[in-house]
């Protein structure tokens, strides 16, 4: 086991559990919801008036945390959960609110993306016909 596995499952697992911790905060509710400003609304647009985009949001962040705590299908979830994660960053740095846990978030999730960047190879191959 080298220093590097043991760091990558480390924050496989940590993003894991903060992906079920906020996905299970629409419905348990243990997490302060703060009121967003102006900009942020502005940035929201439609899709926070509905309750069920949030729900479905919710649902998204449970099943990815789940699949990387139980380290199954990994490549699969960071590839699904990188919109997700660029949507949240864009969001926090344009409303100015939260900026050092979302950078701690982006970082790990980048750590993991290097992590697993074999996994992605073939996706960045050119087509060879």
């Amino acid at each position: 086991m080298t220093i590097s596995f043991s760091v990558s499952k480390m924050s496989r697992v940590a993003l894991g559990i903060l992906l079920i911790s906020i996905g299970y905060n629409f419905f348990g509710s243990f997490l302060p919801q703060e009121t967003m400003n102006l900009p942020a609304r502005y940035f929201v647009g439609f899709v926070g008036i509905y309750n069920f985009s949030d729900f479905i949001y919710s649902i998204f962040q449970l099943s990815a945390g789940c699949l990387l705590i139980i380290n199954m299908f990994v490549p699969f979830t960071l590839m699904l959960l990188l919109p997700w994660i660029i949507n949240i960053t864009s969001y926090h740095l344009e409303s100015g609110q939260h900026l050092i846990p979302i950078a701690t978030i982006a970082i790990t999730y980048l750590f993991l993306l290097f992590a697993n960047r074999k996994s992605f190879l073939y996706l960045l191959q050119g087509n060879n016909e």
